[in-house]
């Protein structure tokens, strides 16, 4: 009896990980062994964007494989060992998926026992119950068995945007506290045909920073949000200029996506204080500009 075996090999400090197919038969010493391989890695940035410690950390990671349509294999919290993360599939066919940092979120096996087909599967929604944005990853590849190459490729999707802040003045600019409002508290685990963002009847709260010590020098990743419709979302930060509080107020004239950092820049001239709003791609990303400056 044949078996087809998945392993998959996770180098965290590089950002990618592969896994590997292999066909073992009966025979162990005949030699005929095939194997395709999928080369896994995280997206990232260019530009200005770093990344920063323990955004590519990993809890928990399981996988499910899709047939024509339907879940056919679950493999929940993969135990990771020296070599990475091991999967056994009796074929290699369908559609695998991999996910990342969603233990006691999804259930996977709960999906399967419902029979839960791909289609409804590709719009499950990611709702925690900590109230906490979950800094999870998606991927996808297809596992064809009649590849000529046997090489596959894929690509672990960070499920969250980030904001980083940016302090730009001669003077010095203290950020007490940062507030977006209207904030989804749910998304998709994936990407959307037609680019919608935001479920069917998402709640939205507020959230706010309050820095322990005001910040007076650049920061990156203070706000992590899940993508969204834009519902009208304020950018409010509470800052020191000279020793006045004040208070900026900046609408976002754009929705927030998934796997992008958003660079708050405040920057103060020799008449007033502005607040500019920028974003950079994890991936292969341009600064664009979101929001004109709006002062007080």
């Amino acid at each position: 009896m044949k078996m087809k075996k998945l392993s998959i090999v996770v180098v965290i400090l590089g950002s990618v990980f592969t896994i590997a197919c292999s066909n073992d038969s009966d025979d162990r010493f005949s030699g005929n062994t095939q194997t395709s391989v999928v080369t896994t890695n995280f997206t990232t940035f260019d530009g200005a964007g770093e990344m920063l410690e323990g955004e590519n950390e990993i809890s928990d990671m399981k996988a499910c494989l899709f047939e024509n349509g339907k879940m056919t294999h679950v493999f929940d919290n993969l135990e990771k060992t020296e070599k990475g993360y091991k999967l056994e599939l009796e074929h290699c066919s369908g559609t695998l998926y991999l996910l990342a940092n969603t233990a006691g979120i999804i259930d996977l096996y709960e999906m399967k026992n419902q029979n839960v087909n791909e289609a409804e599967w590709m719009k499950t929604v990611i709702t925690p119950s900590n109230e906490k944005t979950t800094h999870f990853f998606t991927g996808v590849v297809s596992m064809d068995e009649s590849s000529s190459n046997n090489n596959y490729l894929l690509t672990m999707k960070r499920g969250v945007a980030r904001f980083d802040l940016k302090i730009n003045s001669l003077e010095e600019i203290l950020v007490e506290k940062l507030e977006l409002t209207n904030v989804a508290q749910s998304a998709y685990l994936f990407p959307q045909d037609g680019g919608k963002l935001s479920p069917e009847n998402v709640s939205w709260k507020n959230i706010t920073v309050d820095f322990i010590e005001a910040l007076s020098t650049n920061h990156s990743g203070v706000l992590y949000v899940y993508e969204q419709e834009n519902s009208n979302i304020q950018l409010i930060v509470t800052l020191l200029v000279n020793g006045k509080r004040k208070e900026i107020v900046q609408t976002l004239s754009t929705s927030l996506k998934r796997n992008t950092v958003y660079t708050i820049t405040v920057r103060k001239d020799w008449i007033d204080v502005w607040v500019d709003v920028s974003l950079e791609d994890w991936e292969n990303g341009s600064d664009t500009e979101i929001v004109p400056f709006s002062g007080i």
